[in-house]
């Protein structure tokens, strides 16, 4: 976890998240997809507790694209560029802001990318995007929008 530069309680936030969507939605699917150096996978893996319903994608085995593309919304503890892969993958980015190396500010008052200082108000905000069947459909055609203009 250190090559990611993260210290474990990002990773006991990020196990809650997991553990509280998994027990939730058991009819969702949850995939974690965590630094190709597999250390921190070794570190959340013994903190999220077993379940049908989590899936493990590792980097060596999965493309960015078939992970991003089977998920409607993506939890990151921190921004990166990967936060633009799950907005080209049709994936609702959520971040905890716990170190980001991006300034999502313009994509945050977009409505595109949301982002979150507080652990509970994402878990909160999260909830509300799986619950509410049309926020996906809004969100896409916003997105959509953007990014037919950044890209051309």
């Amino acid at each position: 976890a250190e090559k990611e530069g993260l210290n474990k309680n990002v990773f006991v936030k990020l196990a809650k998240i997991i553990n509280l969507f998994s027990k939730t939605y058991p009819e969702k699917k949850i995939i974690i997809r965590l630094h190709p150096s597999n250390s921190s996978t070794k570190l959340i893996s013994k903190m999220v507790k077993d379940s049908d319903n989590i899936e493990y994608h590792f980097a060596n085995e999965k493309t960015l694209k078939s992970s991003f593309e089977s998920c409607k919304v993506a939890f990151f503890v921190y921004g990166t560029s990967l936060v633009t892969d799950a907005l080209d993958y049709g994936s609702i980015p959520l971040i905890l802001n716990c170190k980001s190396h991006m300034d999502f500010k313009d994509l945050g008052n977009k409505k595109i990318v949301f982002v979150f200082n507080d652990l509970e108000k994402l878990i909160f905000f999260g909830q509300k995007v799986v619950n509410h069947k049309n926020f996906y459909k809004n969100w896409s055609k916003r997105c959509l929008k953007f990014l037919k203009k950044y890209y051309n």
